[in-house]
């Protein structure tokens, strides 16, 4: 079994909290929506590339050897990981996300 971390940027529109609030847009569920490919209207673009290498650096095991693998799309990156290594590899992600302004949530 695996879980997904689904890391993005809200849109425009979105960015302000109270904003989502008024439209009932969850962060849970947006997730869920973002990687079945329906939550394509909530998210903007983001550099992708800064993420990529701290996660690197946290991680500093050949790709093939680690317990999860990144799946980078226009306007999100999706980490998949082992159910084994699911809370140390979403407590480190999630928070160099969250670093760079972006959202991350399991789904």
């Amino acid at each position: 079994m695996t879980a997904n971390l689904v890391i993005w940027k809200w849109n425009g529109d979105l960015r302000d909290s109270a904003v989502r609030r008024k439209r009932k847009v969850k962060v849970g569920e947006a997730a869920v929506a973002i990687l079945h490919d329906a939550g394509d209207d909530l998210t903007d673009p983001f550099p992708q590339q800064p993420l990529v290498d701290a996660i690197d650096a946290a991680f500093p095991e050949p790709e093939e050897d680690r317990p999860f693998v990144i799946e980078r799309n226009p306007k999100h990156i999706v980490v998949n990981v082992t159910m084994a290594s699911r809370i140390k590899i979403i407590s480190v992600i999630g928070p160099l996300a969250n670093g760079m302004g972006l959202n991350a949530s399991e789904a």
